[in-house]
């Protein structure tokens, strides 16, 4: 008898349990968006959107305006059962002109995140890059980061800028394909390419203090590249052309 008692109680306990987090899950998934978005994203000099619809289950926000440019439409889906309360509980979709992506995201952590993106409807400040030609992807299977670093990042990227710009550069580069990772704190992208007559190596590091640095090595034996690469600010050495670029990406102000 005692047993069975015993075994009662653990019952109703595991049910009390279970009903006050269906209880709490229903709650913040009927919470309206307009009320949730200012809480979650505090707009920022060169960060806001216009409108936030619908509730945290079937949500959206519109017209988001990003150093990147204005994006069309982010729709947020929740997990379902106690997956909302691990650590991303969110399935996020970003929907834009020449701009698709979507993966699960919590507050320090992504995963499953596949972006893919038009390079001429990006909204890029440096002239070089206005009006390019390609395409970008970006799977990242996880990144797990704090407010100030990148902790871990695994995840895979490519791009076919150089062949797809080959009319207007006189000069045809090979596709670049290459890893996401985390390196002393900075998210790291390497890209790498080659072909018959050259082999290129670019590595781009994001700092989560919103700075950058870029560099880029091409060996190559192409004589239309010769012309090129200098007047896109590489530097000539005796078997390469190199370029070194350091910025910002966020409108964010350095701490």
């Amino acid at each position: 008898m005692r047993k069975f008692v015993l075994m009662l109680r653990t019952n109703l306990r595991l049910i009390a349990l279970g009903a006050s987090f269906g209880v709490l899950a229903a709650f913040i998934v009927a919470l309206p968006m307009a009320w949730v978005v200012p809480i979650v994203l505090r707009p920022s000099p060169g960060f806001d959107w216009q409108t936030a619809r619908g509730s945290v289950w079937n949500g959206a926000i519109e017209k988001v305006r990003t150093p990147f440019g204005i994006l069309d439409q982010i729709t947020i889906h929740p997990a379902h059962g106690l997956a909302l309360f691990s650590a991303t509980p969110l399935r996020v979709g970003v929907h834009s002109a020449g701009l698709e992506a979507n993966g699960w995201v919590g507050t320090k952590r992504l995963r499953q995140m596949h972006l893919e993106a038009q390079l001429v409807s990006l909204a890029f400040s440096d002239a070089r890059l206005q009006g390019v030609l390609g395409t970008l992807k970006v799977d990242l299977e996880d990144l797990r980061y704090s407010r100030q670093a990148c902790e871990y990042a695994k995840g895979n990227v490519w791009t076919d800028v150089l062949r797809r710009n080959a009319n207007t550069w006189n000069w045809s580069g090979p596709d670049l394909s290459g890893t996401v990772l985390c390196d002393a704190g900075d998210l790291v992208l390497e890209l790498n390419g080659e072909d018959s007559n050259q082999r290129i190596k670019a590595v781009l590091k994001l700092r989560f203090k919103g700075n950058y640095r870029a560099e880029v090595t091409v060996f190559t034996r192409e004589p239309s590249a010769q012309t090129l690469l200098p007047l896109l600010g590489f530097a000539k050495h005796e078997d390469s052309f190199t370029l070194v670029e350091e910025g910002r990406w966020s409108w964010q102000e350095t701490q």
